[in-house]
């Protein structure tokens, strides 16, 4: 919201500068023009490379998460939780993808197994702010451990970002 603000004023200062048609405001205007002409690249450069981004501050969920680390992984191929309209679920694919939603962003990216526990990477996240989202991905996903017929999914600190069901028929 504070980028969008400042872009804003700085379009202002721009446009004023190049109506103004000042010799001492040419400069401003050239510089004001290279930088909104540069911000939408720089931030799309953010966005898309980044390793990830936090999706909410990731709360207890209950679990022992220790115990959950420390387990050796099952497949993780498969679809976790349900598909839908602002459900959280994940799909990990035996092709080394992965793709999901925390029910508003969608996600995507690659996954291995290290030290018997899925790791995601190269993961990237639509940025949509979503009011009134209660969703099973409280943060950024970074790694998760499956066991059974349940996902427990990890943020970058290694604490609980969520847990995800195996779909049925999976």
């Amino acid at each position: 919201m504070v980028a969008t603000i400042i872009l804003l004023a700085l379009y202002v200062v721009t446009m004023l500068a190049a109506v103004l048609r000042r010799s001492a405001a040419r400069p401003i205007a050239v510089a004001g023009v290279v930088i909104l002409v540069l911000a939408p690249v720089v931030t799309y450069a953010a966005v898309a490379w980044s390793s990830g981004f936090i999706l909410s501050e990731a709360g207890e969920l209950g679990a022992d998460i220790q115990t959950i680390v420390a387990s050796p992984t099952d497949d993780p191929v498969g679809q976790w939780g349900e598909v839908g309209e602002r459900s959280a679920f994940l799909t990990v694919l035996d092709d080394g993808t992965v793709a999901g939603s925390d029910g508003c962003n969608g996600m995507s990216g690659a996954w291995s197994v290290s030290d018997g526990r899925v790791v995601f990477s190269d993961m990237i996240t639509s940025l949509m702010m979503c009011s009134g989202l209660e969703s099973e991905l409280q943060g950024s996903v970074v790694a998760a451990v499956a066991s059974g017929d349940t996902l427990y999914v990890l943020d970058e600190n290694g604490g609980l970002s969520g847990v995800l069901s195996r779909a049925p028929n999976q």
